[in-house]
């Protein structure tokens, strides 16, 4: 043999186990709503190990205080499944990253001053809207902001 065909079969074995590996992975990840929520869920508690997750039902997961809804990701791994793996990880980087800070005081950059008119403000209150009672509060709050700013 010479030393090209003993590379040649060296590299067609490494392409072979990668193509292994990458199978293996994939099958990984349950294509059943319950499995799959299972397995979203154990990747969330490794990112989360301070936190209380549960299961609350076929793709519904809920972690402390929040809920996520797993059926787009879902959908998303039963229609591309070569990359369900790496879209699981951001998905479960991104709700990890959301846990984290939801406790967290707002920045400079997150905070938005909005005008509006009082009328405007008047008819998402007491037009029966779904405004809830602590949005009515801050909306209260902010109205007279913007009557005495605009006085």
């Amino acid at each position: 043999m010479t030393p090209f065909t003993n590379f040649r079969r060296s590299s067609l074995a490494f392409v072979g186990l990668v193509a292994f590996l990458v199978v293996a992975v994939a099958e990984e990840v349950s294509r059943d709503e319950s499995g799959f929520t299972q397995f979203v869920a154990a990747q969330v508690r490794t990112q989360l190990s301070d936190a209380e997750i549960v299961v609350k039902g076929p793709l519904t997961i809920a972690i402390g205080e929040l809920q996520t809804n797993l059926d787009r990701i879902f959908t998303f791994c039963l229609r591309n499944g070569s990359r369900c793996s790496a879209e699981i990880d951001n998905y479960v980087t991104g709700v990890a990253e959301t846990y984290r800070g939801q406790h967290l005081p707002p920045t400079k950059d997150a905070v938005r001053f909005v005008v509006r008119t009082a009328e405007y403000v008047d008819i998402l209150t007491l037009g029966g809207y779904g405004i809830s009672a602590h949005a009515n509060a801050a909306t209260a709050v902010c109205r007279r902001v913007v009557c005495s700013a605009g006085n």
